[in-house]
C-alpha cells in the first residue's frame, strides 16, 4: 500500500535534507521489515562474536571454556551493550542508509521544539502513578489452570529478568554506575526508540494508513520484545507515550530523551534504595494507596498531552 502523504509534513532541515545513493530506494514496506529483521538477527550474531572478542582480550582464551562465564558479571556486560549496539542502533542506521535518500529526516533527526523536552518531562512525572498501578495490576495477572505451565514459564523468564538486572545494580564503584548508565539508560533509549518508533511507526503507519493503529503495534511490539510478561502493559503504556511524542514531535529526541529519563529514574532510585538513602524500590515510585491519585495522574497526563498535541507539527 502506498501513502501518498507522510505524516511527517513539515520541511526538512538543512542538515537532514542531504541526499543520499541508496540501493533499494524502492523498496516495498513488507520487503523493509524483512530487511530489518535480518539486520538484526545478523547483528545479534556478531555482538555475540564481539563479545567473546572482548572476554578473550580481558582474560584471555581459557575464559572460552570457563563454565561460570554466563555468570561472570563482566561478560554479561559486554553481552549486553554488544546486543544494544548491534541489533539495535546499527540495523536502524543500516536500514535508513540501505533504503533512504535521505536517513537522517527518515529516522527523525529534526529539531524538537524546547518546550517538547519539558511536556515530556510534565509527562514522566505525572504517568508515574498509572505506570505503577498498572504494574500491579499486571503482577497478579493468574492464567487459567489449564495455562499453568505457560504462567510458570513466563514467570520464570520474568525471575531470571530480574536477577539479572539485580545482579549488575548490586556494584556501586564508579566504573559500574558508569557502565550500567550506558548499558541501562543511554543505549536503549536511542538504540530502542529508533526501532521502535523511527523505523517501526514509519513503516506501519505506510502500511495501515493511520498513524494512530501505527503507533499501538509499535508500542504492543516494544513490549513484547523485552519477554517481561508481568509488566507488558506499563511498558506497552510506555511505548504509546514514546510513540505519540515521536509523532507529535516531528521529532525523535522527545522519545529518546523521555525514554533516557525513565531508565534513568529506575537506575537511580536502585542504587538510593540499595545505599539505604531511601527506603522505597523503584517499583514503589510513584505508589498511591487512594484512587483519587490515580484518576489525577490519568487527568495530568491527559492535559499535558492535550499541551503537547497543540505544539505538534503536523495534524495527527
Amino acid at each position: 500500500m502506498i501513502i501518498k502523504q507522510e505524516f511527517f509534513n513539515f520541511t526538512a532541515s538543512k542538515k537532514t535534507d542531504m541526499r543520499f545513493i541508496t540501493p533499494f530506494p524502492r523498496i516495498t514496506e513488507g520487503m523493509r521489515l524483512l530487511l530489518l529483521i535480518a539486520l538484526i538477527l545478523i547483528g545479534a550474531v556478531v555482538s555475540i562474536g564481539f563479545a567473546y572478542i572482548f572476554i578473550v582480550i580481558l582474560r584471555g582464551t581459557g575464559a572460552l571454556t570457563d563454565p561460570a562465564l554466563m555468570n561472570d558479571i563482566n561478560f554479561v556486560r559486554i553481552m549486553q551493550v554488544m546486543n544494544q549496539i548491534g541489533m539495535f542502533i546499527v540495523p536502524a542506521l543500516l536500514l535508513a542508509f540501505l533504503t533512504e535518500i535521505k536517513p537522517a529526516y527518515y529516522l527523525g533527526f529534526e529539531k524538537a521544539y524546547p518546550q517538547h523536552y519539558i511536556y515530556t518531562i510534565l509527562l514522566i512525572i505525572s504517568i508515574n502513578p498509572l505506570i505503577s498501578q498498572l504494574m500491579i495490576w499486571n503482577e497478579s495477572m493468574q492464567l487459567p489452570e489449564s495455562m499453568k505451565a505457560i504462567e510458570e514459564w513466563m514467570r520464570s523468564m520474568e525471575d531470571t529478568s530480574n536477577a539479572l538486572v539485580e545482579k549488575m545494580m548490586s556494584y556501586s564503584d564508579f566504573q559500574s554506575v558508569a557502565i550500567n548508565v550506558l548499558m541501562i539508560v543511554v543505549l536503549p533509549a536511542i538504540g530502542e526508540e529508533l526501532i521502535f518508533r523511527s523505523v517501526l511507526i514509519r513503516s506501519f503507519n505506510r502500511i495501515f494508513g493511520n498513524i494512530h493503529v501505527a503507533v499501538w503495534v509499535a508500542a504492543i511490539i516494544f513490549s513484547a520484545f523485552h519477554m517481561q510478561f508481568y509488566g507488558f502493559l506499563p511498558r506497552m503504556v510506555l511505548g504509546l507515550m514514546f510513540g505519540y511524542l515521536f509523532v507529535l514531535s516531528g521529532s525523535i529526541w522527545p522519545a529518546i530523551f523521555a525514554h533516557f529519563i525513565n531508565n534513568g529514574t529506575v537506575v537511580l532510585v536502585t542504587y538510593l534504595s540499595n545505599g539505604g538513602v531511601i527506603s522505597q524500590s523503584p517499583e514503589e515510585i510513584g505508589q498511591m494507596d487512594s484512587p483519587l491519585y490515580l484518576i489525577i495522574s490519568i487527568l495530568l497526563t491527559g492535559y499535558i498531552g492535550y499541551k503537547f498535541y497543540n505544539t505538534r507539527k503536523q495534524p495527527v
